[in-house]
């Protein structure tokens, strides 16, 4: 799955989306997962801090609950 995603010019993560579904309930913990995440350094342009958007793809690796580890 694919999510995208702006870093403002703080750092803070805002307006994620997803770009490439897989399942609605895994696109949501995607997104929630993504909205957790702690801030990130902004981008510069000129030396001051700027907004922008950011590719994410995700690879979720699905378990059969009853395999054991």
């Amino acid at each position: 799955m694919i999510v995208k995603f702006f870093v403002d010019s703080i750092g803070k993560i805002e307006d994620v989306q997803v770009i490439k579904s897989v399942a609605p309930s895994i696109d949501s913990e995607a997104v929630r997962v993504v909205n957790l995440m702690p801030d990130w350094k902004p981008g510069h342009q000129q030396g001051k801090p700027v907004n922008v958007f950011f590719t994410l793809p995700i690879n979720f690796q699905l378990t059969d609950p009853d395999q054991k580890h």
